[in-house]
């Protein structure tokens, strides 16, 4: 999947990042915070959807996109 993300990004097609945090089963703080560092990591996603439950949800994965974002 890497090696496909990376090359059609390479191409100027963009690549959208779905079901981050695993269709809400990452129920582990740290195991959402790896899945967006490594989507970000990756260098070739354009833009990511995070589905959310409540408010709170909301507030955790800024955070942890802002963390992902400058790590």
């Amino acid at each position: 999947m890497v090696a496909q993300t990376t090359k059609v990004h390479a191409q100027g097609l963009g690549v959208i990042g779905m079901k981050l945090v695993g269709e809400g089963r990452f129920t582990n703080a740290d195991d959402r915070e790896a899945s967006l560092k490594f989507a970000f990591g990756l260098g070739a996603v354009d833009a990511v959807t995070i589905g959310f439950k409540n408010t709170a949800e909301i507030d955790e994965a800024m955070e942890r996109v802002d963390r992902a974002l400058n790590a």
